[in-house]
């Protein structure tokens, strides 16, 4: 999903209107029924799309504690696809990042903030 997609999919689905309407009553008595579900349903509707850019723009990387201390402490010394390589230096270090894809390390790399420190790398 691009961004202008995003745009395009929230402004329909909006248009639409709520569709949760009498499922849960408004908690303030201020506030009329009908209101309560929009804002609800926009609310809700924002948060999806936000999502799914998320998963498609940055989404989170699963590495072990090692892995992550790699990319953090060659950052600044060391480039990507020294990090990435293996001892002679051409191919991806499949053993040592296990089930990680090359992109997902670079990833990482760029987005530190994407990384979840695991156990085992699924």
């Amino acid at each position: 999903m691009k961004f202008d997609e995003a745009v395009r999919e929230y402004q329909l689905c909006s248009s639409i209107g709520p569709l949760v309407q009498g499922i849960k009553l408004s908690p303030f008595t201020d506030i009329p029924q009908q209101e309560y579900d929009r804002v609800k349903f926009l609310n809700n509707l924002f948060y999806e799309i936000i999502n799914k850019l998320q998963q498609e723009y940055a989404p989170t990387v699963e590495m072990t504690e090692e892995q992550r201390d790699l990319i953090f402490r060659t950052k600044d010394d060391d480039k990507l696809y020294e990090i990435m390589a293996d001892e002679d230096g051409y191919y991806f270090d499949a053993c040592y990042w296990e089930e990680l894809r090359p992109n997902q390390v670079a990833s990482a790399y760029l987005h530190p903030e994407t990384i979840r420190i695991v156990e085992e790398v699924e």
